[in-house]
């Protein structure tokens, strides 16, 4: 195991892994995925709709909205109600950065 901390630094910045891994290769790997993560979160969208089978995690993508939010978008929270109107889904994603 890798107790070692491992820097991320490059297109996205300096990240610092504190986890420990099982190879140098694996906490750089994660040290990487998660400065995408930080760096993917800034922007949100939230929307409701009829019943959608979304899932958190999943991939969603938008088209059509003149590009103001056409993007590749990762499912953040998926919230599925059932009312006397039908089945309702509320959905939190979260997309690439303005300057990607």
């Amino acid at each position: 195991m890798s107790d070692s901390l491992v820097d991320a630094s490059g297109e996205n910045g300096g990240i610092k892994d504190i986890f420990t891994h099982a190879s140098g290769a694996d906490a750089s790997q994660a040290a990487k995925a998660l400065s995408k993560r930080i760096h993917r979160t800034n922007r949100t969208l939230e929307f409701q709709t009829e019943g959608l089978p979304l899932i958190a995690g999943a991939k969603l993508t938008t088209k059509g909205f003149m590009g103001a939010v056409d993007y590749d978008w990762v499912i953040k929270t998926v919230k599925h109600t059932l009312t006397r109107a039908g089945w309702v889904t509320t959905v939190t994603a979260e997309g690439p950065n303005p300057e990607s």
